[in-house]
């Protein structure tokens, strides 16, 4: 996929939007293994699609993952902001995902806490984990595996 141009309607800037493929090789060995891990089980799950988009907060360019048109996560990577080399954001619907999830046996109560202590935003919250080994991604993808099963078989 070639690089992208994307106009603003309220800016006269121009965003460059990278393949996903430009912004994996640009990272470090170590990061490029835990990205293919991630990229490895999302493949196995039918109708997601991996794209870049542009993360206003951070002010990069960062993969993404989705399910038609319903982001399933996005990641940072190497967030001076976080002091992390690579985390993922995911958004929990409060009123529908979220109580899902908490009846879940398939996520850790800890990855529950962390979810149950984020402030709530226009009814959703957005949930920033750290995904500094393989244990923490696998974590973060029993749960992401979740949030795709509700909303492919169900969830609104």
């Amino acid at each position: 996929m070639k690089n992208k141009k994307v106009t603003s309607k309220t800016l006269s800037n121009t965003l460059r939007i990278k393949s996903v493929k430009e912004v994996i090789n640009s990272l470090p060995t170590e990061i490029q293994g835990l990205v293919f891990e991630i990229k490895s089980r999302m493949r196995k799950l039918e109708g997601v699609e991996e794209k870049v988009m542009y993360d206003g907060l951070a002010k990069e360019e960062v993969p993404a993952f989705n399910l038609g048109k319903r982001q399933l996560f996005h990641l940072h990577i190497e967030s001076e902001k976080h002091g992390q080399v690579i985390a993922g954001t995911v958004s929990i619907n409060v009123k529908d995902f979220e109580p899902y999830l908490m009846d879940s046996h398939a996520v850790s109560q800890n990855l529950k806490k962390t979810i149950a202590s984020q402030k709530v935003y226009r009814g959703t919250k957005w949930v920033f984990i750290p995904l500094n080994n393989l244990d923490e991604v696998g974590e973060f993808l029993d749960l992401i595996k979740l949030k795709y099963e509700f909303y492919k078989f169900g969830g609104e």
